[in-house]
Parts: C-alpha cells; sequence; structure tokens
C-alpha cells in the first residue's frame, strides 16, 4: 500500500515538472502579445478563433469545477485542498498536482460548508456541467477542423500549453477514479468522470 501511494506520488510529482519545463521551455509558437490566438481569446474574440481551440479553452474552465466536486467535498487531508482547487481555475494542472503530491494523510474532520459540498455533488450541478460540456464538444467538433487547430497549436504558445494541461486534467481524473470498474470512460474528457459521478457514491473517488 505505501509503496502504490509512493508510485502515486512520483507520478504527479513528474507530470508537474514535465509540465513547468513544457510550459517554459518546449511549447512551441509565439508568446505574449505576439500570441494573436491568446490575445483573441482573453478579449472575447471567439468568433475569430478556431472553435476546436475555443472549446478547449472553454473546457479548461470546466475542468476546476469538476475537480472542486472532487476535492473540496474529501478535503480532510493534512493539507486543506480547497486553495489547490480555487487556484486552478487560473492555473489547472500545475496547481492541483502539487496538491495531490503533498496532501498528506488523510484525518477524520472534514473541512468546507456542508451546503456548499451538498451543491458541488449534487445531480443539479453535475448535470449543468455535463450539458455545457456536451454544447462545447458539438461546437467545437461540428465546427472545427483539426488542421486549424494543428496550426494554432504550432503558433501559439497559449494553445500548446493548455493542450497539454487539458491531456494531464483528463489523465488526473482518470487516476482518481482507480480501481472503479468503468473508469475507463473518464478517457472522455470531464463527460466520463461526471457520468461517474452521477451514478456512483462520490466518497467512491480515490484521493
Amino acid at each position: 500500500m505505501i509503496k502504490r501511494k509512493g508510485v502515486r506520488i512520483l507520478k504527479y510529482l513528474s507530470m508537474w515538472t514535465f509540465l513547468i519545463i513544457y510550459a517554459w521551455l518546449l511549447a512551441p509558437g509565439s508568446k505574449g502579445k505576439n500570441d494573436l490566438v491568446m490575445m483573441k481569446l482573453i478579449s472575447g474574440q471567439f468568433a475569430t478563433v478556431e472553435p476546436l481551440v475555443v472549446m478547449i479553452f472553454s473546457c479548461l474552465g470546466l475542468f476546476p469545477l469538476l475537480f472542486a466536486s472532487l476535492i473540496m467535498p474529501n478535503d480532510s487531508f493534512k493539507l486543506p485542498g480547497w486553495p489547490f482547487s480555487l487556484l486552478s481555475f487560473g492555473l489547472g494542472a500545475f496547481a492541483l498536482l502539487p496538491y495531490f503530491v503533498l496532501k498528506g494523510e488523510k484525518s477524520t474532520k472534514s473541512r468546507g460548508f456542508s451546503l456548499l459540498n451538498k451543491w458541488l455533488t449534487s445531480p443539479t450541478f453535475l448535470l449543468s456541467l455535463l450539458t455545457i460540456t456536451l454544447i462545447l464538444y458539438l461546437y467545437g467538433f461540428a465546427a472545427g477542423s483539426f488542421s486549424g487547430y494543428i496550426e494554432a497549436f504550432k503558433h501559439s504558445q497559449l494553445v500548446s500549453v493548455m493542450t497539454v494541461d487539458f491531456f494531464v486534467l483528463t489523465w488526473l481524473t482518470y487516476i482518481l477514479f482507480r480501481g472503479h470498474r468503468y473508469r475507463f470512460i473518464c478517457v472522455l474528457p470531464i463527460l466520463g468522470p461526471l457520468v461517474l459521478l452521477l451514478t456512483i457514491n462520490q466518497k467512491t473517488t480515490h484521493l
């Protein structure tokens, strides 16, 4: 058990290190004000951006809500999880991976507000996320093109970094549902974990 935990921590730490190295040294494309895609996204000019890029960008805004529903109701480890959950809205996996490395052992007392935790795990909240995700997927895959996305990936550092971040977050949800017989559906980003949360006991996740 201890050995398995050590292996998981090593995986989280390795992935976090890879993300940092990729973002700072390896990610292709223009950066800062020279990154035209980034400037359009932060200014809300979504209609002028490749739809698949908009889809991934928007999904990265939904992932923190998904992780909030996983972390905050189970926030009973030595290291509080809610600050990392909040930071993930701006930093994604860059904020979440350190939490899973450093959180320590589980204690008996849970943190957070019970009403907030109930809302985060309620069918209404989860179904809302599911609906928004489906809409984004329909928009991205119906209106977008993979060739257009590849071009954006090559020329925009933001797109290249957020693409890797997106896949790391998907991998992380898959890890958190280890031991569940249907966790393979977590390969469907956001959708898979939401389906599992809607159909199983929330406490069966393995934080």
